[in-house]
């Protein structure tokens, strides 16, 4: 199994904790990454979730919080055979 990105209830909360984060911080730099979530999962592909998972992780690691990404459980993931 590819894992692909979070499932997108998982993924929201994410985005709410780096969205809270980024502000208490003073709204440095851009925003986090939205989510692929409600109408843009449906229209959105694996592979431009994942693109935009890797690009939410890497905004994570640049702003010093990716430890409310690392997280994730593997039963939380979205995954699709390899």
């Amino acid at each position: 199994m590819q894992k692909i990105c979070p499932d997108p209830l998982i993924w929201n909360k994410i985005y709410v904790k780096l969205k809270r984060n980024w502000v208490e911080n003073g709204q440095e730099g851009t925003h986090p990454p939205k989510p692929l979530v409600v109408d843009l999962w449906a229209n959105s592909t694996d592979s431009e979730k994942a693109e935009r998972w890797q690009q939410t992780l890497a905004w994570a690691l640049e702003h010093q919080c990716y430890a409310l990404v690392t997280k994730v459980e593997d039963e939380q993931m979205y995954s699709i055979a390899s």
